[in-house]
């Protein structure tokens, strides 16, 4: 069967469901929202029409011009199969045509491995935030 993919920009309402099965399951939705929500980017990729990874964008000064992605959340049943790569090489692309400096996210500290192939850099200390490490990685554009 052929996969017919298309990343596209979704309302927020369908990227929130998404983040709540995947992020905090059996939770309160308002879990999955963050500030700056209603300005944001939201993106997805659907695969033969049903959406299986988002991501949001935000605008951020923190390396000159940069690009924020946050709550980057795959079907838990679609993991594995590279359509996290997809989106992410989508938004770099999408950073360089827009003439971002720089993209970065508040990752979980157990993908650091996955984002360094991407060449991905750790900046700072670990943190804890309910119960999961994160730290800051980044990727210089221009």
């Amino acid at each position: 069967m052929k996969l017919n993919s298309e990343i596209i920009e979704l309302p927020l309402k369908e990227v929130l469901a998404i983040r709540q099965e995947v992020m905090y399951p059996g939770k309160s939705i308002e879990l999955a929202n963050v500030q700056g929500d209603e300005t944001a980017i939201h993106w997805g990729l659907q695969i033969n029409n049903k959406t299986v990874s988002v991501i949001s964008l935000f605008d951020s000064e923190k390396y000159g011009k940069s690009l924020q992605f946050r709550k980057f959340a795959t079907l838990t049943i679609e993991q594995g199969k590279g359509y996290g790569t997809m989106l992410l090489n989508a938004v770099v692309d999408y950073a360089v045509e827009k003439r971002y400096q720089a993209v970065w996210c508040n990752a979980r500290l157990t993908a650091l491995s996955w984002y360094q192939k991407f060449g991905f850099q750790q900046e700072g200390h670990v943190w804890n935030k309910n119960g999961i490490d994160y730290i800051i990685l980044y990727k210089h554009i221009h």
